[in-house]
């Protein structure tokens, strides 16, 4: 397998040729109406980063900001988190609050904010190590942040032994796993939980409760971790079930052909206790998956499995497959294999699933793209501490059936040392598919050409753009938030849907720019 360094010199994939034409894209461009456009708020000078985002009311947007230093952490600090309204019209801040975080217990801090049952609701925590506890509460806000709002009530509490004092720390003393919510496919259900708490005993837990609209507890469970597991998806579905996706270490099955240390496990909690779920591999590990939650209840998952095929070569292998409620056992119902020639067999080894969306006729688009996080240094190419490398995408359009329409492969290569940067935002649109993304002129002048040869210096004048792929595979790309010469990036890690059509990232006047403003993608037909 060819390293890193060879990897940014070299071809990342073989051009895949497109069966529809340049026109017919064009055709469905021309249909589709799109707007994009960044908040020019001269009062947004606050450098706190957007963490929530929803729709209040027919001409609102709220925000909220907090100081962050990367997912899944957040510091002790005496920095409030704050509120802002911007109006969805002209996306101008029209005002703004920092709440108080306060019970008679004492300090709580601030884990998230959001529109649930039509209402805003702040949730909040305090970690009491004297008590060995962590305690959650709730609050409504006022949806215009005009009025004085209700005092936190107590939502519940854990028996978790956890560190922390429960009170505000110095700056940069300690950090901490904040809670993440995650709602159910009919949103009558919410989940409240933090991946990773650690305890005074050293080990670590997982704290989840599911609440409904009228912030009832359903259960709540404090589930022990094994050494290195960690999260990568949360799902929960209609009857208060959760699913979760752990990153488990895996003992190496021939580290000359498939050095993969790890594979991904499929586990329902639910009030009835924690089920490992049946994915029917065998001796095969699961590497990548995305959930996604259908409306009739059911959830989709698309994913790549790998492991040696009887002739002890490594392989990936695609595949489609449901939970349906309350189930343990996953049905796979379609697969297929991830072909590579050899000068790209390295592939393997840094593809994952970046999304997978569902499409009016019960058929998906899947989308692999080459994703690597690395520290390793590159010294031939002066590449050293820790990086994301985000490369070439995958694209299938797949039927109800889960069977091949067509596929293509998007090439690019952008190596980064800001997280916020590079991460592409697929949706659908009327059955239509859309990738926001960086993009540069060589690169372009690459994809044109149909070149093997990349190179991550490409990247260095990079623009904001989408690509709109035909109903044949074709694809067009197109720049956006380009004006006069000048251009604004898109950036985070979030795509926001807050109504039919309209959708949010975030972006900054300067790429890497902490100051961090919503931008509206605005889609019509």
């Amino acid at each position: 397998m060819k390293n890193l360094n060879a990897i940014l010199h070299r071809s990342l994939f073989a051009a895949f040729l497109f069966s529809g034409s340049l026109a017919a894209v064009q055709a469905q461009e021309d249909k589709l109406k799109l707007k994009v456009r960044m908040s020019a708020d001269p009062q947004a000078e606050d450098k706190r980063q957007p963490r929530s985002l929803f729709r209040m009311g027919p001409s609102n947007l709220m925000v909220m900001r907090v100081r962050d230093e990367g997912p899944g952490v957040q510091p002790f600090d005496r920095m409030s988190p704050k509120f802002e309204i911007y109006g969805r019209d002209k996306l101008g801040v029209t005002r703004n609050q920092e709440p108080t975080l306060k019970v008679k217990a004492g300090m709580l801090f601030l884990e998230d904010l959001v529109l649930f049952g039509g209402q805003p609701i702040m949730i909040a925590a305090r970690r009491d190590t004297i008590q060995g506890r962590v305690e959650l509460y709730w609050q409504k806000l006022d949806p215009n942040l005009t009025r004085l709002h209700p005092p936190f009530e107590p939502l519940c509490q854990f028996d978790a032994l956890v560190k922390g004092t429960g009170q505000v720390i110095p700056a940069g003393s300690a950090f901490r796993d904040p809670f993440f919510t995650t709602f159910s496919p009919d949103t009558n259900l919410m989940l409240v939980h933090a991946p990773v708490v650690e305890g005074t005993d050293g080990k670590v837990r997982h704290l989840m409760v599911v609440v409904d609209r009228g912030m009832d507890v359903r259960w709540k469970r404090t589930m022990d971790l094994a050494p290195n597991q960690r999260f990568e998806d949360v799902q929960l579905d209609n009857m208060g079930n959760v699913y979760l996706v752990s990153h488990m270490p895996a003992k190496v099955a021939d580290a000359k052909k498939d050095s993969t240390s790890y594979k991904l496990d499929i586990t329902l909690v639910n009030n009835d206790g924690i089920t490992l779920c049946e994915t029917g591999l065998k001796d095969r590990y699961v590497k990548s998956l995305r959930f996604r939650a259908l409306d009739d209840g059911r959830i989709a998952i698309g994913g790549i499995h790998g492991g040696l095929n009887p002739k002890g070569e490594a392989t990936l292998v695609n595949f489609i497959a449901y939970l349906p409620p309350g189930q343990a056992k996953v049905d796979i119902t379609s697969s297929w294999m991830v072909d590579y020639d050899s000068e790209d067999a390295w592939m393997a080894k840094g593809m994952r699933v970046l999304d997978l969306l569902p499409r009016r006729d019960g058929g998906f688009f899947l989308i692999n793209e080459y994703y690597l996080q690395t520290d390793k240094p590159e010294t031939k190419l002066a590449l050293s501490g820790l990086r994301w490398v985000h490369g070439p995408m995958q694209v299938y359009s797949l039927d109800a059936k889960g069977k091949e329409e067509w596929s293509t492969v998007y090439r690019r290569l952008h190596v980064t040392y800001d997280l916020r940067i590079g991460q592409p935002f697929p949706l659908v649109h009327e059955d239509q598919l859309l990738i926001f993304l960086l993009d540069s002129e060589p690169l372009a002048a690459r994809r044109k050409s149909k070149s093997k040869e990349q190179s991550h210096l490409e990247m260095k004048q990079p623009y904001s753009a989408y690509v709109l792929f035909g109903k044949d595979g074709s694809e067009r790309t197109k720049a956006v938030l380009r004006s006069s010469g000048a251009n604004d990036f898109i950036q985070g890690t979030q795509l926001f849907h807050v109504a039919k059509g309209e959708y949010y990232v975030l972006g900054s006047s300067k790429l890497g720019g902490s100051k961090l403003l919503p931008v509206k993608i605005e889609l019509g037909q």
